[in-house]
């Protein structure tokens, strides 16, 4: 067992041998967690060697975390056959220390470097499309690696041919590694992370809180998740959450509950996490509350405008979801679970074309048919229940 030094009593998670089943509790300044690691075979090491691994890091003025991750990532107990790295117009010294480290590695690490800024989403889909290996592993700049991450990680696909995406748990850290007593399991209770493909569609569709640097998933993807729209990001999708979304809806999804990395939580991070940021941004909390009081009762224009996002939103995904089972662009996929999917999202954007015709209604007719909806089952499966209900009568 390899022991953390961030964090006094911190143990850190890796694969059990064989034929064993471990559990570990560990204190993280006052935080208990307990830890069933499930029972495994391991393969000896030639068959690791099966599946060739690829590494998509994007990088953007990282100067003061990518020597760290890169190192974390070259100590590996399984080392990746490539690191695909990208930086998108970095003006600091972050291609400078790559290049530094190349020159010390045998790993196969190949830079490219964007003319110009086009964006995280964009970067790491570029990324991804030049991964030549059949397993591919995401990363951020500022994380850090357990040093079993990817054998363990691998194992899993090499026991499972049917899975397409695996995904770990994490330790929050701040800026200087120390830790923040949550994992990011724990952040997201609601999404139910670690049920991997057991969780309900509603839960995945509602709760789409997979970080891109917990997954990685096989090569085979690229030709359903890619290309990501162009208007993607100005409707809330991630490059992380959309290849999670279509992930889940074709099946072959597994989480590993156990950290297997360091998650750092920064000023330079590209994803904002009002959960997992920490004391710098509660007044960034505040504002967030302070907001949605006020929207309660001047709303109609915020309704309006979110309702429409969520139905863009929606029918992106549903529309890729349509082409991967109409054209059969995937033959691995459970097409029963893909027209689950599909119906579940074409619901959820009916509800909402619903809800937002509503505002254009006298009150009276209002009334009767959001009472109707309000019976079906509508508000309380795709809004806040009875609440929703009575502010689409009288606060709108």
């Amino acid at each position: 067992m390899i022991t953390g030094c961030c964090c006094l009593n911190l143990n850190i998670w890796i694969a059990p041998p064989s034929g064993h089943l471990y559990k570990i509790s560990t204190k993280v300044q006052g935080f208990k967690m307990n830890c069933i690691l499930p029972k495994l075979t391991i393969p000896d090491r030639k068959s690791t060697k099966k599946f060739k691994v690829s590494i998509a890091l994007c990088t953007y003025f990282g100067e003061v975390f990518i020597r760290e991750q890169l190192h974390s990532i070259l100590n590996q107990t399984h080392l990746p056959d490539e690191i695909i790295i990208c930086d998108d117009g970095s003006k600091d010294k972050t291609v400078k220390i790559i290049e530094d480290i190349i020159k010390n590695t045998s790993v196969c690490i190949r830079v490219f470097v964007n003319d110009e800024n086009i964006g995280f989403i964009k970067n790491f889909e570029k990324a991804i499309n030049l991964c030549r290996g059949d397993i591919i592993f995401l990363s951020d700049q500022d994380d850090v690696w357990f040093p079993e991450k990817i054998k363990t990680m691998l194992e899993i696909f090499i026991r499972n041919c049917n899975l397409n995406l695996v995904y770990s748990d994490a330790i929050v850290v701040d800026e200087k590694l120390n830790c923040k007593g949550v994992t990011v399991f724990a952040t997201r209770k609601n999404a139910k992370l670690e049920q991997g493909q057991s969780r309900s569609i509603r839960n995945v569709i509602m709760n789409p809180d997979l970080k891109g640097c917990l997954m990685a998933f096989r090569s085979d993807l690229k030709k359903i998740i890619l290309p990501i729209p162009k208007d993607a990001q100005s409707v809330g999708w991630g490059h992380d959450h959309w290849i999670a979304q279509i992930s889940y809806a074709v099946g072959g999804v597994y989480a590993i509950n156990w950290p297997l990395m360091y998650y750092r939580r920064s000023s330079q991070n590209s994803g904002g996490d009002i959960y997992l940021n920490g004391k710098q941004n509660r007044i960034e909390i505040i504002n967030i509350v302070l907001s949605a009081i006020k929207m309660i009762t001047t709303k109609q224009k915020t309704i309006e405008n979110n309702a429409l996002l969520k139905i863009k939103r929606y029918q992106l995904m549903s529309n890729r979801l349509i082409e991967i089972r109409n054209v059969r662009l995937f033959h691995e996929c459970d097409l029963k679970l893909l027209s689950k999917y599909i119906t579940e999202y074409q619901q959820n954007i009916f509800a909402f074309q619903k809800r937002t015709a509503l505002r254009n209604i006298v009150r009276p007719r209002r009334f009767l048919i959001a009472a109707k909806l309000l019976f079906s089952g509508y508000y309380s499966k795709f809004f806040r229940g009875f609440s929703s209900f009575m502010r689409d009568i009288f606060l709108t």
